[in-house]
């Protein structure tokens, strides 16, 4: 078997075989004898049909086999001589008259071409300048969460003589026109309008602040340029809106009752107020790790964004993102197997390349300094995060250590949290403190 390699454009290289007639010969008298046994002529014993009459009824069947048994028993033997560090699968490319060379008695010729890693070079971690997002949760976050529980357990009550404000909720009707004539969609009954939350057309809200029940008026508003119904954008319209009823949120009192609805069983408000400021810590943790995780990358990305990828490595990514996709769509009570025909590969290709690009220089910088296996204090510290969630938090911790799938999903968390503290330990780090709240909802 002589092998040759020739460089092609990007990452890939063309490995040229030629094997000597004398294997394909073999290869072909295999291949007859087996399609021989498998099939029935008539007038014939299966098994004991004549090679000739084989070969005329089952020839492309014959050399079909003979190319495959050729390619499969040569072309990784090959890759492998030639210390060929290949991704995905061989593409196999045979020449026009490649079957020919059984009945000319010549050497069999095809082509393998296949992508290799890209063997680069790391850039200094030194010259990486990075905002590490960082976060102290304060007693007045944890006053601001409790008022948030409040809100969620609250009742609305409809109040005579209130008027429209901020927090408060009504129930209006309203007809919307443009040039006297009302359009379509512009008319409700009942609707409710919780004021701040309720996403309206912009100062359709705002004019009926003050206003109270049985109050009667119209208000002129301006449709957006981008408003999703392209009849109405930009258009000018009024509303005639009555306003039905006011209503306020009345929220429980912290006492006993309150408490029990969130597993409070000593009725005490320290233990409350120290159990709710242990979750917003883990939630704290988890998107801090996000947070710093997606400044890294993109400093990092910044750094290598002309680094030559893998296709094979950018359409595995590809059918990852559409995966996440079908399970979303899943989730929401849609039909994952029928996805809309915008997500089609082009929708996550740049993503896609983004993604596979920084997994090599993860990959590469992991390596490199001896980061692919997490230390026991990073794998403890994962474990500790979300056994705290649990009532038993020494048995969450067993369980998850006499499981060997659990533990292997802690394991890479840890891998993942001690790289990006490795590289903020060598980067150079602006500290940016936000807020609990500004954290979790990505305000920042």
């Amino acid at each position: 078997m002589q092998v040759s390699v020739e460089k092609k454009e990007g990452l890939e290289q063309e490995v040229t075989i030629t094997v000597p007639y004398a294997e394909a010969e073999k290869a072909y008298k295999k291949s007859l004898k087996e399609v021989g046994k498998n099939v029935r002529v008539d007038g014939f014993r299966k098994g004991h049909i004549p090679n000739n009459i084989l070969e005329n009824r089952y020839g492309n069947e014959i050399i079909g086999q003979a190319i495959d048994q050729l390619i499969n028993d040569t072309v990784f033997e090959a890759l492998k001589e030639q210390k060929i560090e290949y991704v995905g699968r061989p593409e196999i490319k045979l020449a026009d008259n490649a079957a020919d060379c059984f009945k000319q008695q010549t050497d069999f010729v095809y082509s393998a071409v296949v992508e290799v890693e890209n063997d680069f070079e790391l850039k200094p971690l030194e010259n990486l300048k990075i905002k590490k997002v960082i976060c102290e949760i304060e007693d007045a976050d944890v006053d601001r969460m409790v008022e948030h529980l409040r809100e969620q357990q609250g009742k609305w009550q409809v109040k005579d003589g209130l008027a429209c404000a901020e927090g408060n909720s009504a129930s209006i009707d309203f007809l919307g026109k443009m040039n006297g004539e009302p359009f379509e969609g512009g008319k409700a009954e009942n609707f409710t309008l919780q004021f701040g939350k309720t996403q309206m057309i912009p100062g359709f809200s705002e004019q009926i602040l003050g206003h109270k029940a049985g109050d009667k008026f119209t208000i002129k508003v301006t449709f957006p340029a981008e408003y999703h119904a392209p009849d109405l954008a930009s258009k000018d319209a009024e509303f005639d809106i009555t306003v039905n009823n006011v209503s306020e949120l009345v929220k429980p009192e912290v006492n006993a009752d309150f408490l029990k609805i969130y597993g409070v069983k000593d009725g005490s408000v320290e233990t409350f107020r120290s159990e709710l400021r242990k979750n917003m810590e883990r939630e704290e943790q988890q998107a801090l790790s996000t947070a710093n995780l997606n400044s890294i990358s993109d400093a990092i990305y910044a750094e290598y964004k002309d680094l030559l990828t893998p296709k094979f490595y950018v359409e595995s990514e590809i059918n990852n993102l559409k995966e996440k996709m079908k399970r979303n769509i899943q989730m929401y009570g849609g039909n994952p197997n029928k996805l809309p025909d915008m997500f089609n590969d082009n929708f996550f290709r740049a993503d896609a390349e983004k993604n596979a690009r920084l997994s090599m220089v993860f990959a590469k910088i992991a390596s490199a300094n001896k980061l692919l296996e997490p230390s026991e204090e990073y794998v403890d510290k994962q474990i500790d995060l979300m056994a705290g969630a649990y009532e038993n938090r020494e048995e969450f911790k067993r369980n998850v250590r006499n499981d060997k799938r659990m533990l292997a999903q802690f394991k890479n968390r840890a891998i993942e949290q001690q790289l990006l503290d490795f590289i903020q330990s060598k980067a150079q780090v602006e500290e940016k403190k936000v807020t609990f709240f500004d954290l979790v909802d990505g305000k920042f």
